[in-house]
Parts: C-alpha cells; structure tokens; sequence
C-alpha cells in the first residue's frame, strides 16, 4: 500500500507541474520518490531499480535474469546462501547486481548448508556491489571460516559497509571505507583464498582484538593449484589479538603494496604488518612486501 501511495502522490506533484525527479540525479536535488505501476509493483522505471522492502521482494529481486540488477533496499532484509552454486543469485546473462541501502539497511546472508557457505552469481564473470549497507549472516554460521564468514565465490565491490562478520574472498575485491567489527574469536577478519586475484582495498578498520582475534590471512587451505594473489591495503586500522595483520600461508606468495596502515593495536606484532606462516617459510621470498615490512612467523 505504502508503494501504491507513493505513485499517486508522484502523479499528484506532476499534474501540479513540479518535475519528478531521478534517482541518479545531483546531491544537491531532492530525490524522487520511486514510481510503480501498482500497489504490488516494486520496479522503479526511474531509476531502473527494484525498491524492496520484504525478503520475498529481494529474493524475487535477485532472481531476475537481467544483464544488469539495479536494487535498492529501504528495510533489513534477509536472502538464502547455500554450498556453492546452489542458490546462486542473477541469471546465467547477469553481468552485475548493485545493490545500495537507502540508509545504511542491513542484509542477512541465511546459511542453510552446514558445510560451506557461497554467496555467488550464476554467471562466473559477474561482479558483485553493495553499497551502504550493514551486513551480517546467520543459519549454520558456526565453525571454521569456509561456514563462518560470509563467503564470496563472486567478484565483489563495497563501499561504505560495516559488517560484524568476517569475509572470505574466493574471487577480486575492491572494498573503500569498510569496517569489520568481528567479535566471534579464533578468526581472520578476511580469508582470502589463492586463485591468482587482486584485492585492493583503500579506507578499512578491523576490530577484531578478541581473544584469537586476526587480521587478514592469504591461505591455500582447499586450494589445488595455488595462484599468486595482489593485495593493495591503504589508510587501514587493524585491532587484533593474534599474529600479524597479515599472514601468509601459500607456496604462490603473494604481492603485497601497503600505505598508511595503523598496527599500533595489532598485539602480537606492532612492527612487522606481514607475517609469513612457519609452515611456508620455505616460500617466504615469494611474498613480496612493498610500504611495510615482513618477517617469518616464529
């Protein structure tokens, strides 16, 4: 109904010669109020968005099989996540889901597999976005981190989120002014698995200085042919209780660049911000650190 109302008063303001306008326009403008062609619609022509409020919008949502999903939440809601591709979101033609939070609404990833959790795409190209929003998961979140983070088979984009679970990044990352308030203990903020992507990350806060608290770890763990990973960390604070704030376990090594990063609460090494794991000292040369310093972990 609250949509249904919306469209008349937008019909309202046109008649009364005020323009409608767009969703994409200048900050300095208003913005529009969504347009739909009934009480039960949720598309938005405007802005070629889905304007969800309910889980069954968002799911209906993210099934769509568009080149492009456009969607903008204005309530918490909550989608399904399961073992690989099972519940994979878009279509097999879906090239990128950008989904915005109207102010800053949370978005629950529901693990219904006991084994692996995977928030992927169908089409193994596609990119991810999410913009503003607070994420979170829960269902079978418990245990190691392949069940415990929120774990993304699918090249993802974020700008201004804050999340109080850790991430896995089995593809690239590009994340701008995140921060992750993990509190669970005895796991990495970010688990970043080798298959030869780049993470780049400028504007991100750990807090994670819980007992077994990390920071971000590159691991081979699943892996069957480890492939060199680029990381990029600028203008980063890491709170952490145990290790570096950044280990490495991988016989690709990795190439890191870092600047500005803030190890003042990183307990067990304020000095070092790159670890390489005792397990793979013997492909400690491989992990190349530039804008920060590195040591064999003891």
């Amino acid at each position: 109904m609250k949509k249904f109302l919306v469209m008349i008063l937008s019909v309202v303001l046109s008649l009364s010669c005020f323009a409608m306008l767009g969703c994409n326009d200048s900050e300095s403008q208003p913005p529009h109020e969504h347009v739909f062609e009934d009480e039960n619609d949720f598309y938005c022509d405007e802005c070629s968005s889905y304007v969800v409020d309910t889980d069954a919008e968002f799911a209906e949502a993210l099934a769509s099989t568009t080149a492009e999903i456009n969607v903008i939440i204005t309530a918490d809601v909550s989608v399904d996540v399961t073992a690989w591709e099972t519940l994979a979101l878009g279509g097999e033609d879906t090239t990128a889901i950008n989904i915005k939070g109207e102010d800053a609404n949370k978005i629950t990833f529901n693990q219904l597999n006991s084994d692996w959790s995977h928030v992927t795409v169908k089409n193994a190209n596609a990119v991810l976005s999410l913009e503003n929003v607070t994420l979170t998961n829960s269902g079978h979140n418990d245990g190691p981190w392949n069940r415990h983070d929120i774990n993304f088979n699918v090249k993802v984009e974020m700008k201004d989120v804050v999340s109080d679970k850790a991430f896995a990044f089995k593809k690239g990352a590009t994340l701008n002014n995140v921060v992750i308030n993990e509190n669970n203990g005895d796991c990495y903020a970010i688990w970043i698995q080798p298959n030869g992507q780049t993470v780049s990350i400028d504007g991100l806060t750990i807090n994670n200085d819980v007992t077994g608290g990390r920071g971000i770890k590159i691991d081979e763990q699943y892996v069957t042919e480890p492939a060199k990973v680029i990381l990029n960390v600028s203008n980063a604070t890491f709170k952490t209780n145990k290790k570096a704030a950044i280990l490495v376990k991988s016989v690709a090594g990795a190439e890191i660049t870092l600047s500005n990063i803030n190890i003042a609460n990183v307990n067990a090494d304020s000095t070092n911000e790159v670890w390489v794991d005792s397990a793979s000292s013997a492909y400690a040369d491989l992990v190349v650190v530039t804008g920060g310093n590195k040591i064999v972990e003891a």
